[in-house]
């Protein structure tokens, strides 16, 4: 589970240069490489996600906690 604390965490890597690892964090890969290459969409981007750092978490969570229960429903094959 992810937690809404440390994406902030991670958020604030954007002062030591590195912009995109709270998207790294909450799974969302394509965006995260966006946000590196182009600086946070040129900072606009970043100051965003402040707002949205909750939504990406939660729905990092739902997606999560989604995959536990296939694999509950669906036990892999153990032979």
């Amino acid at each position: 589970m992810k937690s809404i604390g440390t994406a902030y965490l991670v958020w604030c890597g954007c002062f030591l240069g590195v912009f995109g690892l709270h998207r790294l964090y909450t799974g969302n890969i394509v965006t995260a490489i966006i946000w590196f290459l182009t600086f946070g969409i040129f900072g606009i981007g970043q100051l965003v996600d402040l707002v949205l750092v909750p939504r990406l978490v939660r729905t990092a969570n739902l997606g999560f906690e989604a995959a536990v229960r296939r694999v509950e429903r669906n036990p892999p094959d153990r032979r």
